[in-house]
């Protein structure tokens, strides 16, 4: 091992590996050696390495005094994974589980340094070692009380483990075993395109995994919209509103109307609360014009369908639904309600503008 505290103490003297040589009267080659870790000083020139430095001869070769507690042998396995020091990481594991064999959080992150360093140093060895660590893991799930962790997400643990030594079709068996509520889709597509060369297999994976995470987003939108109200940060609410709206727009096929129409229709009435919030209710009244032109054309012919989504191409069709409202008109009126829950006048502000929008398309 390389004896980095050795070569630091020497920098910080501004020294040379020539200088230290000719101050301790040997050869270049010696030092460099001492530092590469390809020899060590004799024990007299340690103590005269000490001397010289001004410092401890254990601070010297690196060595710390290490507790013998388990929370604080699991602290170091975690740190070891922050750091990127696997080969440290895996010794400090190796020493803890001989020490506690049986505790599921030492095996469970000494699992985890050797997954991470086997998969970046694609080392089939430590992958090996990983995935026995990890089934030992499985065993002691009933110690386990991080909410993060659960059978599922070691199982998905071990089908990654297992693309990387190359064994794909244990992989795919596993993330489709554990694919509760289709949380793999997106994987089993990927792994089955990329890796198997089964695209039509892919496919239904991949479109199912598409509309999920269509939901997502706009769930995640929702919420990130109401907390950067709710702290004032107009700019980034706008900012993520139309980002979101970009991705929509971009997923509709050139059928006049699609579901993601009425999704849009969820998301504009907010942007044109943010705007009358700030007092722009010249903004605001330009997107909830804009709503009122989804609405039309969303109600006018629903389609509650994937059929006008891109890249959607599975046989079962699946058939969309949301509990904000039966049609787009009732679900952005719900929406005008919410958002006078949360402020009064500016959802004053929006049920005039929206009234007013109503009346002079009605009579126009």
């Amino acid at each position: 091992m390389k004896n980095k505290r050795m070569k630091i103490a020497r920098i910080e003297c501004d020294l040379t590996q020539e200088q230290l040589a000719e101050a301790l009267g040997v050869t270049v080659g010696a030092v460099s050696k001492w530092e590469l870790g390809a020899s060590v000083p004799d024990i007299s020139l340690i103590v005269e390495l000490a001397d010289f430095f001004e410092i401890s001869v254990d601070v010297l070769l690196g060595y710390a005094w290490h507790s013998g507690s388990m929370g604080e042998a699991l602290e170091r396995i975690k740190s070891t994974l922050y750091t990127k020091d696997y080969e440290d990481g895996m010794k400090e594991a190796e020493k803890a589980l001989k020490k506690y064999p049986n505790n599921f959080d030492i095996t469970y992150y000494s699992a985890l340094v050797y997954e991470v360093g086997g998969i970046e140093a694609k080392n089939p060895k430590d992958m090996r070692r990983a995935l026995e660590l990890l089934h030992r893991a499985c065993e002691l799930l009933g110690q386990n009380t991080d909410t993060e962790i659960s059978e599922i997400s070691i199982q998905m643990q071990i089908a990654e483990i297992s693309l990387g030594l190359g064994e794909t079709e244990q992989a795919v068996s596993l993330l489709k075993q554990y694919n509760y509520g289709g949380t793999n889709n997106a994987m089993i597509g990927y792994v089955l395109s990329s890796f198997c060369q089964k695209s039509e297999e892919a496919m239904p994976y991949l479109s199912k995994a598409l509309i999920a995470n269509m939901t997502e987003l706009l769930r995640i939108t929702l919420g990130f919209l109401l907390a950067f109200w709710d702290k004032g940060d107009t700019a980034q609410a706008l900012d993520i509103l139309e980002w979101t709206l970009g991705i929509f727009r971009g997923l509709k096929t050139g059928k006049e109307t699609s579901y993601l129409d009425k999704m849009e229709a969820f998301l504009l009435p907010i942007g044109a609360g943010l705007f009358a919030y700030c007092g722009d209710e010249k903004e605001a009244r330009v997107y909830m014009e804009k709503t009122y032109e989804m609405v039309q054309r969303f109600d006018a012919s629903p389609c509650y369908t994937m059929e006008g989504v891109k890249y959607y191409c599975d046989e079962l069709e699946i058939a969309a639904a949301d509990d904000i409202g039966n049609t787009a008109m009732e679900s952005v009126e719900n929406i005008i309600m919410q958002v006078s829950t949360k402020d009064e006048k500016t959802g004053e502000i929006l049920r005039t503008i929206w009234e007013e929008i109503k009346s002079e398309k009605a009579n126009a």
